[in-house]
């Protein structure tokens, strides 16, 4: 087998139909390859791999289709996630699940544990929460000068939520997919 470069980073994206998954892709690679869009049934129906170099590095970026969609069987859905793990090869370096801020729940979590019954139950160490819709909070708060922001939002978790979050390394990004530019750079904080 060919050796992996160095410079590479593999990651995939999971979440429900709708988390903006797919924008997030598109932000993340700088360019629009990934189909997106307002549709209850989502977009993406099949897992989906592009590759970008951005900021020095090779990134592999796999689209899945949405789980809890309609129109599709998560098991159907669930068996095209594990073909992420061939488009992957030797596998990800990590799993961004994808989630609107405002919008963590249990199902989000239950989303991740069905992944790991599949891949493993080391997979959260692996796991980073990209919280979409930054740019709807940031307005709140230009509107509200006393909101907490998103330490706040994250202070107010649930306990299973947080629990999570410290699973996972407590990693999370905030991500705004209006803007032109977006570094990907998982927050890590101390529980």
């Amino acid at each position: 087998m060919a050796g992996v470069p160095r410079n590479e980073i593999r990651l995939v994206t999971i979440g429900k139909t709708g988390n903006g998954k797919s924008s997030s892709c598109n932000t993340i690679l700088g360019q629009n390859v990934f189909p997106s869009g307002c549709d209850s049934t989502g977009v993406t129906t099949s897992c989906m791999v592009k590759y970008a170099e951005r900021f020095g590095k090779l990134i592999c970026l796999v689209d899945t289709p949405g789980l809890q969609d309609s129109s599709r069987n998560n098991e159907d859905v669930q068996k095209e996630i594990k073909k992420c793990i061939k488009l992957t090869t030797p596998g990800p370096h990590a799993i961004i699940l994808v989630v609107p801020i405002g919008r963590f729940t249990n199902e989000d979590v239950q989303t991740v544990e069905h992944f790991s019954s599949n891949f493993g139950e080391k997979l959260e160490q692996n796991v980073i929460v990209l919280f979409t819709r930054f740019d709807d909070l940031k307005h709140e708060m230009r509107r509200n000068p006393n909101h907490p922001g998103m330490q706040g939002f994250i202070e107010n978790l649930t306990p299973p939520l947080k629990e999570f979050l410290r699973k996972c390394g407590n990693r999370y990004i905030e991500f705004d997919n209006t803007l032109e530019e977006q570094v990907l750079r998982a927050k890590c904080k101390d529980s």
